[in-house]
This record gives structure tokens, sequence and C-alpha cells, in this order.
């Protein structure tokens, strides 16, 4: 004997409309991403580096981006990736601020390199939970210990900061 089950057609659509429209942010699971910015800057379009300095104190780079959380309970997934270079043998150090607040650790910051003469390509990636729903601005900043140090790599070379809002 065969048995035909029969089962209605599913059409995502029509169920989305059922529970009235797009999906808010609210009723998303845990861990989704709820919004997306990103910010690619390029030493051509900024002239030269993004940053040349001697300075042994956190010093900004143009690399910078805000976001505006749709949920005060949200985490920002922050990812920089850009490339570092020091004129002699000491550290560069960089570091992820959120308005004023260091991120990072106040010496060596989130990433720190002891090396000479050469580029690095990097990344830096933190989980902020800035609990708002105002807009938040996350900037790259960088420090030598001695030395010169060079961010941001040679010519069209694209430095990129990406923030995600993940739902919790």
């Amino acid at each position: 004997m065969v048995v035909h089950v029969q089962r209605p057609a599913f059409n995502l659509r029509e169920k989305i409309n059922e529970i009235g429209g797009p999906v808010l942010p609210s009723r998303m699971p845990t861990g989704s991403i709820i919004g997306v910015e990103k910010y690619t800057l390029t030493n051509s379009a900024n002239g030269e580096f993004l940053l040349q300095t001697s300075s042994t104190s956190w010093t900004a780079t143009p690399l910078l981006l805000a976001i505006t959380p749709k949920l005060s309970t949200s985490k920002i997934l922050i990812n920089v990736n850009t490339s570092s270079y020091c004129a002699g043998n000491n550290h560069t150090s960089y570091t992820i601020y959120r308005g004023s607040t260091n991120l990072g650790g106040s010496t060596y910051g989130v990433a720190d390199f002891t090396a000479a003469h050469t580029w690095r390509p990097f990344s830096m990636m933190l989980l902020d939970a800035p609990q708002t729903t105002s807009s938040v601005t996350y900037r790259v900043y960088a420090k030598t210990l001695n030395n010169t140090l060079y961010m941001g790599g040679d010519s069209d070379v694209h430095n990129t900061i990406t923030l995600m809002e993940v739902k919790q």
C-alpha cells in the first residue's frame, strides 16, 4: 500500500505578510546581524599615508565610522583592516576608540608590532557594547614608542573599517 501525503504549499512571502510585514530587529533571533556600516579609504584618496607620526601618544587616524544601533542591548562588532610600517626596530601600536574611550589597553592598545622596515598588513576585531540607540563613532588610533610609524600601505591599498550590529 502506498500512502501519498500532500502538504500545503509554503510561501515565505505570504508568511512574512501574515506576521505583519518585515521582521523588526527586536524580533530577530539572538546573534542576527541587524545593521552594517563600512568605510574604505585609500592612501591615494588621502594623499600619501593614512598616518605618519613619531608620537608616543595615541594619535587619531582618518579611519573612522559611525553607526546608530537599533537596539540598546545590541553589541557592535568592529573590524579594521589596514597595514603598518615602522622606520626602526620599535613598537607600533594600534587601538580603537568609541568616542573618547580607548577600547584597548592603555600602553599597547588592540594590536602591537615590533618590526623594522617592513609593511605588515593586519586586522583588529573587537566586540563592543555601547548600550545606546544614539549614534556611536569608532576611530582607529596609533602610536609608536620610538622612530616613525606609517599606517595604510602604498597608493591605492584599501584600508577599511566595518561595523556590524549584533542582536543580543
